[in-house]
């Protein structure tokens, strides 16, 4: 899906309102709960930023599915799947939402794709050796990667996989003949 700044923005407001009422915590959570499921369930995501779907049917669904969570919240998520010009977009809300977050509470935001799910003695291991506790890591499984790790934190790629070491051994052979 496009990438769209119109769920960045929104993503923002909810920061922005969640941060003058002193609620940061119970929206980060709340929003990570929502985007979670609307990963989970592509179908979902596609019925909510339909156009062809009455705005008063996606009220229901939304109320439905967000029966738990704050009022604020709940008028939050609406607002991000009227009619717009563009699909709600649930990764550009986050992102919205957590680069004020991040920068208010000094985390450093990573996203370690790896070929295998990760222990959580290795994912403490990696939290560690980059920051601690103001490593904030997201982890997805890559199945092209054989072996290893690939980690983007701090607009940096750190290469930890098989497929990058051997790229590198490559491109040593290919200097030495040069």
């Amino acid at each position: 899906m496009k990438r769209s700044s119109a769920s960045f923005s929104i993503g923002e407001a909810l920061y922005l309102y969640s941060k003058e009422r002193g609620k940061e915590e119970e929206a980060y959570q709340a929003l990570k709960s929502f985007l979670d499921v609307l990963e989970a369930e592509p179908l979902l995501l596609s019925y909510l930023n339909s156009p062809a779907v009455d705005g008063r049917r996606k009220k229901e669904k939304l109320d439905r599915l967000l029966a738990s969570a704050p009022g604020y919240f709940k008028a939050w998520a609406g607002v991000a799947f009227r009619k717009a010009r563009s699909a709600f977009d649930p990764e550009e809300a986050r992102e919205g939402f957590r680069r004020p977050y991040d920068l208010k509470h000094g985390y450093r935001r990573g996203l370690v794709y790896s070929a295998r799910p990760l222990s959580s003695k290795e994912k403490d291991e990696l939290r560690n050796a980059l920051g601690g506790e103001k490593a904030r890591l997201d982890y997805k499984i890559d199945p092209a990667l054989i072996g290893g790790y690939r980690i983007y934190i701090d607009g940096r790629l750190i290469e930890r996989s098989l497929e990058g070491k051997l790229d590198a051994e490559r491109k040593k052979l290919l200097a030495e003949e040069d």
